[in-house]
């Protein structure tokens, strides 16, 4: 039975499935029996395969909601394909599995991810051709994986492994009216820290490594995957011929030029996506030993920022001024202001010298290394957080000191026990609450999908009378 938390959503769900008709191109159903998607597993290597391959496809499926179905409509097979297999030409199945053996809902492939096929700019400008002509439509581009669900050797439901470059731009028409701390923006934690460029990057899976990187790719891939926060800590290295490094805490792990350059690129491409790059710490080299600001420091990473982002940058004062506060902000007043770059920085002496710096985001984090006192912190976030402004859900877990010295954990252990979990939390119980929801190794779970699905359905919604007594923001 569904909790009375979720009530008021499902009844109108229903209402609306009833009396409005709703653009099924766009919104698909993900909360339906025997809802499939696939995933990237965070974890190197599974059972006794070779460490040095990993990036392996996962199969995901939800059994949960088929109480009352046809036993003909629940499936009891999942398949992984290289194609379509609604076309003719459907290859054959790369991995078969019945779900009678798989009782947890998900199950980790020999299929590795490989090298990622990138849209190239021309691909890019075609879409946003299409935005701007106002043409409806989903432009998410499939990759060559594929998954299917069968009742016996008939094909139920599939889908594909997506990117989302375009997602804000393709429903830019529900999403306009919706104000930007009440739609869900999928994001990195720590969205820097992928790979060393430091000596570091010699040896693989140390316990440097282990307990630093955070993400399995760059920062433009996340973006045209449909990453729209990232987290960036930065510290200020001044013995350095780079004086400015991407750090977790304090382990230096590469330059940020290069990840201003990716940035920028992705806002060269796209039209309409809005892109929040938070500066949430700034761990070494902008304070002296008694904490005390080292301000030409900071000026010269804000002079970076305005150097390289000048023509992007969202005015955090001159904005408020015109809307009168973040608590009226639309998304559609980013894109009146002919900008889509956010910057928020955590210094407050610096901000009021830098009038278009936006305030470091909130993070809501729990600081555990449980994933059941996470759920519950986050719960309760949910349920009690009446903020007006940007806030994220760090949805990781924290490794402790003895984690750290004494086990064989990691963060991408870490990350693969939450992320197909945080999948079902956003589904199920975040789904009319979240604001930013900020993870490790985000190819694991099916945020970025399901953002793209809820914050349509609810901007649609609110176009009806109904819909406005839901969602009066």
């Amino acid at each position: 039975m569904a909790s009375t938390s979720r009530l008021p959503l499902l009844l109108l769900l229903i209402l609306w499935t009833i009396f409005f008709k709703v653009d099924s191109s766009l919104l698909p159903s993900p909360s339906d029996c025997g809802a499939i998607h696939l995933t990237v597993s965070a974890l190197d290597y599974k059972l006794s395969r070779n460490p040095s391959k990993d990036n392996f496809i996962e199969l995901n499926w939800d059994l949960s909601r088929c109480s009352g179905v046809p036993d003909s409509q629940i499936p009891n097979q999942i398949a992984l394909y290289k194609n379509d297999p609604t076309t003719s030409n459907a290859s054959i199945p790369l991995t078969t599995i019945f779900l009678k053996d798989h009782e947890w809902g998900y199950y980790v492939t020999d299929t590795t991810l490989g090298e990622i096929r990138l849209p190239g700019k021309r691909a890019i400008k075609y879409i946003n051709n299409k935005i701007q002509s106002n043409i409806r439509a989903s432009n998410s581009i499939c990759l060559p994986f594929w998954i299917a669900s069968f009742r016996d050797n008939q094909l139920l439901k599939s889908d594909c492994l997506k990117m989302q470059p375009t997602w804000m731009g393709d429903i830019k028409q529900d999403i306009a009216d919706l104000q930007l701390f009440k739609i869900i923006l999928p994001g990195t934690h720590n969205a820097g820290s992928y790979q060393f460029q430091t000596m570091l990057q010699l040896f693989r899976s140390n316990l440097i490594e282990r307990f630093t990187l955070c993400q399995g790719v760059d920062i433009y891939t996340q973006l045209i995957f449909g990453i729209r926060y990232l987290d960036f800590r930065i510290s200020y290295q001044a013995l350095s011929s780079e004086k400015l490094w991407l750090s977790h805490g304090m382990v230096r792990v590469r330059p940020l030029m290069p990840l201003l350059q990716d940035i920028k690129r992705f806002l060269r491409l796209t039209s309409d996506e809005i892109v929040i790059l938070d500066v949430h710490q700034l761990p070494a080299g902008f304070y002296d030993s008694n904490d005390a600001i080292l301000e030409k420091r900071h000026d010269t990473l804000i002079e970076v920022f305005l150097k390289e982002f000048s023509e992007y940058i969202v005015d955090y004062e001159a904005l408020m001024n015109s809307v009168g506060g973040t608590q009226t902000l639309k998304v559609q007043d980013i894109w009146n202001s002919g900008k889509k770059l956010i910057i928020g920085y955590p210094e407050r002496r610096i901000i009021s010298k830098y009038k278009w710096l936006w305030p470091a985001v909130t993070h809501m984090w729990a600081n555990t290394n449980n994933p059941y006192e996470l759920k519950t912190y986050l719960d309760r976030v949910m349920y009690e957080n009446n903020m007006n402004s940007l806030w994220s859900a760090m949805a990781q877990t924290t490794p402790t000191p003895m984690d750290i010295v004494f086990s064989d954990k990691s963060l991408k252990l870490n990350a693969d026990a939450i992320n197909r979990n945080l999948t079902k939390w956003v589904q199920y119980d975040w789904s009319n609450r979240a604001n930013i929801v900020s993870s490790d190794f985000f190819l694991g779970n099916n945020v970025i999908n399901l953002a793209v699905y809820y914050n349509s359905l609810k901007g649609q919604m609110k176009k009806t009378t109904l819909g406005k007594m839901m969602f009066p923001y």
